[in-house]
């Protein structure tokens, strides 16, 4: 682990408390009555609490309660695997920072699998989508560093820059990895007819729980894009739980679970409040 990591939760809670005392002053400055200076400062004060609370999720509960808090994640680099998309490459100090965070925070990771088998509080679950290669050059010797494990969802896209057979044996021989489903081909599931859904999902399983040796029984669904006959076909092909980027889901479905994305580029405070507080602007 880092030899210091900074404890977030007081700093939230000295945050807060500041805050309150700034909107305390205000609300004293205006009942007081002196408009010509009083008034203004109090206005600006106001207008400051306001700006910063929207940009910053400090002052609200930590996530807790039964359901395991999901992270979703791609790949591990210095440099942006996905132009279209730069916020799927979190580099690895980052990633080093957020997980030191957490687990001085008394969070615990888990594999999504786990995480769902064994509820508890502050449960956090890392996953990773589409199977690159850093995900073994990279992640693994971060998550060995922490002893913490995550779940990869992996497609049947193989070569450059995405992980090879013999990469993902060993990912799953590690301990520390969860293989998931993530279709053959990344397709978007709505744009599939039923025969090649079918397809997609049946041979991606087959091919991953012959290179794993696990029984693969969660999935992600591509680009977060399905319908119920999408999710009732990962079903029917032997996924227990399944993540996705939808916010609004009808509780209890453990095949409609929401993830947050971790951005790239942010403070290791932010990460940590988005990571534990939910969507925050960034």
């Amino acid at each position: 682990m880092t030899a210091h990591v900074p404890n977030y939760e007081l700093r939230c809670r000295l945050l807060t408390g500041g805050m309150l005392a700034v909107a305390i002053v205000a609300a004293w400055l205006c009942m007081v009555g002196f408009w010509a200076v009083g008034g203004c400062v109090a206005i600006l004060l106001i207008v400051a609490v306001i700006g910063i609370s929207s940009q910053w999720a400090f002052w609200r509960p930590r996530i807790s309660g039964g359901r395991p808090r999901i992270l979703m994640l791609h790949s591990v680099n210095e440099r942006i695997m996905e132009p279209i998309a730069p916020n799927n490459s979190i580099r690895p100090a980052e990633l080093e920072s957020l997980i030191a965070g957490l687990l001085c925070a008394g969070y615990v990771f888990r594999t999504l699998r786990d995480a769902m088998e064994q509820p508890g509080r502050r449960v956090v679950v890392l996953t990773f989508d589409d199977g690159f290669e850093d995900n073994f050059t990279q992640l693994l010797p971060i998550l060995k560093r922490f002893e913490v494990p995550a779940t990869l969802f992996v497609t049947d896209r193989r070569g450059e820059d995405f992980l090879s057979d013999d990469q993902i044996r060993n990912l799953a021989a590690s301990g520390l990895i969860e293989i998931g489903g993530h279709t053959v081909s990344h397709a978007s599931l709505t744009e599939l007819d039923e025969q090649t859904l079918v397809r997609e999902l049946g041979e991606n399983r087959a091919t991953l729980q012959r290179l794993s040796g696990q029984k693969v029984v969660s999935f992600a669904y591509p680009r977060g894009f399905y319908g119920e006959r999408d999710r009732n076909a990962v079903e029917a092909v032997g996924y227990r739980y399944a993540v996705t980027t939808k916010k609004r889901l009808p509780p209890g479905d453990c095949l409609q679970l929401p993830r947050q994305i971790i951005p790239r580029g942010l403070t290791s405070f932010r990460q940590y409040l988005i990571a534990t507080r939910g969507r925050a602007k960034l």
